[in-house]
């Protein structure tokens, strides 16, 4: 049955709060500093959302793998390399309608041609809205609109750009999704989008959070219609920016990471990774899975209480199945997984190597910023950052 809610009735028995609920008593948990501290919630997706296919409808159309936008220039901006370590050079990557890309001739890909997605160490694909000048707050935000089955529907969307923003040069985009009860406003202004904006040194990426759904003083967050919010939000960021199409990447915890790794499922043409710290794949409207490749990326306390660690485990296996080199089933391989507060981070070996897949573990709760003994900074936005930089 199409765009079910999976086992989610079936499983309120053994797991009582009917969702992952973002309320957690660990004391390292950074909710604390959520915009709305007096909202509180007994769980997430207490009312599950209805079911039905998504109407997704897009006013520009996002760029496909192998597909080319136009733009004045096809320049890359500093940060992005080559497998082989060296700055790519333009070379107007020429592709056909099918979706089938024809690689550039960089190092790393020398005329080789896939059915889906780029090569690694891919030369940027610039966007529509290279060249153009920059109308969106460099740092702010801004309303988005739409329709989903007749009902107009807006939401806020916090932006972060590049202070040195060249409006020729593609930047990589990163999306940050709220968990149940937060904000954009708290992942953009003080997780700085789970802690990967301060990474980004060489200012090669462009940082986005939207605002979830609300209703009266709850925030589940994410539903239906947030699959066309978010169709609608990529048209307009790369009909107005200039991005490479190529690197767009969604991040999130608990709901925020149940939602980005729903469209991990569905928008693989469009997205290049995920990386999802607490997820599970139930108790929220998921889209049936599109069988196509995707890099994934999660980060999962063996002790969560809440998206527990079989949840996340089934999130992943998803992700790995669609990720198989050819002739071998990856979600057999055992990954090394830590029981400890030193955390493991294991890279799948019988993946894709377009597709790369990091499942990283230790014995937390349900929280992002997981520490490993002794430290005072989580390990989670750098182990993030350099699998969404490898590209």
């Amino acid at each position: 049955m199409h765009n079910k809610i999976i086992n989610a009735l079936a499983l309120t028995g053994i797991f009582a709060l009917v969702g992952c609920s973002d309320n957690s008593s660990d004391p390292t948990n950074l909710l604390g500093n959520l915009d709305n501290p007096e909202i509180s919630s007994n769980s997430e997706g207490e009312e599950l959302p209805p079911a039905g296919e998504p109407d997704i409808t897009s006013s520009e159309t996002s760029t496909l793998p192998g597909e080319s936008s136009p733009s004045e220039e096809n320049t890359q901006p500093d940060g992005f390399s080559s497998a082989a370590g060296e700055t790519t050079e333009p070379d107007n990557t020429t592709s056909s309608d099918s979706g089938s890309q024809q690689t550039t001739s960089s190092e790393s890909a020398q005329e080789q041609t896939y059915a889906f997605g780029w090569a690694k160490g891919n030369d940027p694909v610039p966007t529509k809205g290279c060249g153009k000048d920059l109308q969106l707050p460099k740092s702010g935000d801004f309303q988005i609109s739409w329709n989903f089955k007749g009902k107009n529907e807006s939401r806020k969307i916090y932006i972060d750009i590049p202070d040195n923003y060249d409006k020729n040069k593609p930047y990589r985009l990163v999306f940050g999704m709220q968990c149940m009860n937060g904000s954009g406003s708290n992942v953009a202004k003080n997780e700085k989008y789970y802690g990967l904006m301060p990474l980004d040194n060489g200012k090669t990426t462009i940082f986005v959070a939207p605002d979830g759904q609300c209703f009266s003083n709850n925030c589940p967050p994410w539903g239906e219609t947030d699959y066309t919010m978010f169709d609608e939000l990529l048209a307009k960021l790369q009909n107005e920016l200039c991005i490479d199409s190529s690197r767009v990447f969604s991040t999130g915890f608990s709901y925020g990471s149940m939602f980005t790794n729903g469209l991990s499922r569905n928008h693989q043409h469009v997205l290049r990774g995920v990386a999802v710290y607490e997820t599970a794949d139930i108790n929220i409207w998921l889209p049936e899975v599109e069988n196509k490749p995707i890099a994934w990326m999660g980060v999962h306390g063996m002790n969560d209480g809440l998206c527990k660690p079989e949840m996340g485990k089934s999130a992943r296996n998803t992700a790995l199945k669609n990720a198989s080199a050819e002739g071998k089933d990856a979600t057999l391989e055992q990954p090394e997984e830590s029981y400890s507060s030193q955390h493991k981070c294991y890279d799948y070996k019988d993946v894709d190597e377009r597709f790369p897949v990091r499942w990283c573990t230790d014995d937390a709760g349900h929280i992002w910023d997981h520490k490993d003994p002794g430290q005072w900074n989580s390990w989670v936005p750098a182990a993030t950052w350099d699998f969404i930089t490898q590209f």
